[in-house]
């Protein structure tokens, strides 16, 4: 695991950051890179509830629908 996130931080350095908007990716993306847990919170009304998850939490994450 540290092997990969040392190899995402490397190619996240190495991302462009020309304007405000690839800069606060870029920013986000090495942020996110050491979380265990990433939400991607968001304001729209009109998306679909969803949930990325792991296979292995998959027994945790979802739930019966009868």
């Amino acid at each position: 695991m540290a092997v990969a996130r040392a190899a995402l931080r490397a190619a996240c350095a190495e991302l462009p950051a020309g304007t405000e908007l690839q800069s606060l990716r870029r920013t986000l993306l090495g942020l996110a890179i050491d979380a265990d847990v990433v939400l991607d919170l968001h304001c729209d009304n009109e998306a679909l509830l969803h949930l990325y998850t792991v296979p292995t939490s998959g027994p945790r994450s979802s739930r019966s629908r009868a």
